[in-house]
């Protein structure tokens, strides 16, 4: 069967080698504009603007835990530079990588929207630079700007619905 891709902005691979080669060249070309985070696709310039005014900036080191399965979420991570992997703890108490954050990308926001605890584990692969939105700058850009709000949720609900497309097909392959 093919590979699989079942997560957000994640992919399987059967080879660790695959994955880093093909992220090294993702990150090697520096750290990205805010304005260039997937997210934000759809944003004027003045309205980025007003989301970077908001922003946390953070920094992690390589092999430091960003987000601990379980956590409260409330906060939206945007990768601007770096790398960092998504693992899952097995009932069995070992852990499944699940795959990779690149420049560009965000995590957390399925989380921040249903107020759930945090599903997995993600650890900083190399040195990550990254910002946070956090729900209440989100809720407050909501009254004060409702088009950004508006924005972000449309990009979120269309990563979210490709994620359950992907995950359908790839469930589709399976014959129980």
């Amino acid at each position: 069967p093919p590979r699989s891709t079942l997560f957000p902005y994640t992919t399987l691979f059967r080879s660790d080698r695959f994955l880093s080669a093909r992220l090294a060249k993702r990150t090697e070309s520096g750290p990205i504009m805010i304005g260039s985070y997937e997210l934000f696709r759809g944003l004027t310039p003045e309205e980025v603007h007003l989301i970077a005014n908001v922003l946390e900036q953070r920094r992690y080191r390589r092999n430091e835990v960003i987000v601990e399965m379980g956590a409260e979420a409330r906060e939206v991570f945007f990768i601007g530079r770096g790398s960092a992997i998504v693992t899952l703890r097995l009932a069995s108490g070992a852990q499944r990588r699940l795959g990779v954050f690149s420049p560009g990308m965000a995590f957390g926001e399925v989380g921040m929207l249903d107020g759930a605890p945090r599903s997995a584990v993600v650890m900083a692969e190399t040195d990550v630079e990254c910002h946070l939105l956090k729900r209440e700058a989100f809720d407050a850009l909501g009254e004060s700007h409702p088009r950004i709000k508006i924005t972000l949720l449309t990009n979120m609900a269309l990563g979210i619905a490709r994620l359950l497309r992907k995950a359908t097909r790839e469930v589709s392959v399976f014959d129980y």
